[in-house]
């Protein structure tokens, strides 16, 4: 499995407790003070963000070594994820194929005359890592948009952190 890192999306721990020992615990709770960004390996065709998003949450729960991921972002939109422990501090992206939301794609047809369009990207690989009271998680994938008059767009390297 080819795992790409581009940028990391840190998240401040607010608080957890490990689980029952059920062979490979991760660091499970709720985590607040959370950044998040995007990239694209081609920024004409999807905008690139990144920054602390006030309100956001991120919650981790376990069940065996299935370690759930539940992100609240600030604009109320809730995204939940499936990573496999295979650490008691690092886990794989579990569900290939999930569409990850947040993602722009601008449409420029002349001076002044732009709009701008909601852009998904399909998960292919990601993992998630706890180091001292921060949770990283990182997601690659191929992106995708209906851009009005610019048509269809779509390029393979999509990053959610």
């Amino acid at each position: 499995m080819t795992r790409r890192f581009v940028i990391l999306l840190a998240l401040g721990v607010a608080g957890c407790q490990p689980t029952a020992d059920v062979g490979v615990t991760f660091p499970i709770g709720i985590y607040t003070n959370c950044a998040r960004g995007t990239r694209s390996s081609d920024g004409n065709l999807f905008l690139g963000a990144a920054g602390f998003e006030s309100g956001a949450v991120l919650t981790l729960a376990q069940s065996g070594t299935t370690v759930n991921a539940t992100y609240f972002d600030q604009n109320g939109v809730t995204q939940s994820f499936s990573f496999a422990a295979t650490t008691s501090t690092s886990a794989t992206f579990a569900e290939a194929g999930d569409v990850i939301h947040g993602f722009t794609s601008p449409c420029v047809l002349g001076p002044g005359n732009q709009q701008f369009y909601t852009a998904t990207m399909t998960a292919g690989a990601g993992a998630m890592t706890y180091n001292a009271g921060t949770v990283f998680i990182a997601l690659t994938g191929n992106l995708e948009s209906d851009a009005g008059e610019c048509g269809t767009r779509s390029a393979p390297g999509g990053s959610f952190l």
